[in-house]
């Protein structure tokens, strides 16, 4: 098991998922083979139990989307430089994930049995 405690609050079970496979898998970011990766989506959905798995490709957009913008409204207001080029390459990572979910989303769907 995981427990992370960074900004802990209520959530989505959903949206909780969808950021901890993204973000522990290093979606389109490691050197882990394509197949293995969404191997493991399949393995962590089916470990979680989720119910609404049709629902997890638009998820991980939203997770990307979101940390993307917090990233890209870090950049307008902060003055610490490393903190500045943290968040410039994290959003270099995550738009490279964006990019690999959207070329695997079909691979994702058929692996999960989503029609």
């Amino acid at each position: 098991g995981i427990i992370d405690f960074d900004d802990a609050a209520p959530g989505d079970r959903l949206d909780d998922i969808a950021y901890f496979i993204w973000t522990f898998q290093e979606l389109g970011t490691s050197n882990i083979p394509d197949k293995i990766q969404i191997e493991n989506i399949v393995g962590l959905t089916n470990a979680y139990g989720l119910e609404n798995i049709e629902e997890l490709i638009p998820a991980f957009f939203k997770q990307q989307n979101r940390i993307l913008n917090f990233r890209r409204q870090l950049i307008l207001r902060e003055k610490d430089l490393a903190k500045i080029e943290f968040s410039r390459n994290a959003i270099i990572n995550i738009e490279k994930s964006i990019d690999w979910v959207t070329l695997h989303s079909e691979k994702i769907k058929e692996a999960l049995k989503i029609k």
